[in-house]
């Protein structure tokens, strides 16, 4: 399969996925979940399996007005691309991203965690365990100029990338 879990939601309730096995996409995503303009729920994602997408591990994007909620102790590996990417990319949205890593391995061919938030809510992300990019930067972050972007580097947390840029802040205001 090109992804190996997609859904799209265009409702009210939440999206919410949870994985213990293996899941992969063999030329795209491991999870690819939208949630569409109309759609007012949240993307919630628990993983403590492994996580392999070709292109992305885990994609979350609602175009709505949804927060993202991304828990993981498990691996997850976009090969070519992304690890994680969680995009809130509605200028009018007032809700968070929020990524928390308890243990296990991100990695990204460009990116290990790549967030965009444009709209006014805070992006935060806790990291316990190992992230690692590629040509790109082991996290990046991108949001609207004066939004609230934490990092916690917690005991055990190891962010790295091969082009040498651990940690890359685009338009916000970073607290490492």
């Amino acid at each position: 399969n090109s992804t190996g879990i997609y859904t799209y939601d265009s409702g009210s309730g939440d999206t919410i996925i949870s994985t213990r096995g293996t899941v992969e996409g063999l030329s795209g995503y491991a999870i690819n979940t939208v949630n569409d303009v109309s759609s007012t729920g949240n993307i919630i994602i628990n993983n403590s399996g492994t996580l392999i997408g070709d292109w992305i591990g885990i994609g979350a994007e609602p175009y709505g007005t949804g927060s993202i909620v991304i828990d993981s102790s498990g691996i997850i590996k976009g090969t070519t691309g992304y690890g994680i990417s969680a995009n809130i990319t509605n200028l009018l949205s007032v809700e968070s991203i929020n990524i928390t890593q308890s243990s296990g391995n991100i990695f990204g061919g460009r990116y290990g965690i790549s967030t965009v938030n444009f709209g006014t809510g805070e992006t935060i992300l806790s990291i316990s365990g190992s992230v690692s990019g590629g040509t790109g930067s082991g996290i990046l972050t991108d949001e609207s100029s004066g939004n609230s972007v934490i990092v916690n580097l917690n005991q055990g947390a190891n962010v790295t990338a091969t082009s040498g840029y651990a940690i890359l802040d685009t338009n916000g205001d970073s607290t490492v």
